[in-house]
């Protein structure tokens, strides 16, 4: 008996995925849409996306820390390199 009842179970499941098939078992599809359920993804959905901005901005100003100390360490060796090229072509 209990192998009977799933089985009609999951036919009525099929049955609402079904469409215009399904007849009378319609007001499960429409249950499915109800955008009272869905409303928690689009709340999870819009934090990722905050979450995603914080990331990128996070990353972009570790960026720029990391070009300020490095730029003026090339400053400094670009500097010397001029430097030893001047004394070079001044030197004969």
């Amino acid at each position: 008996m209990k192998k009977c009842a799933r089985r009609r179970r999951e036919v009525l499941v099929i049955m609402s995925v079904g469409g215009s098939e399904a007849g009378s078992v319609c007001s499960e599809a429409r249950r499915f849409l109800h955008w009272g359920e869905w409303i928690p993804f689009a709340g999870a959905s819009l934090y990722l996306l905050w979450e995603l901005g914080r990331v990128s901005s996070a990353l972009a100003e570790l960026a720029s820390l990391w070009n300020g100390q490095y730029a003026k360490q090339e400053e400094a060796e670009r500097d010397e390199y001029y430097r030893k090229r001047r004394e070079q072509r001044d030197k004969p």
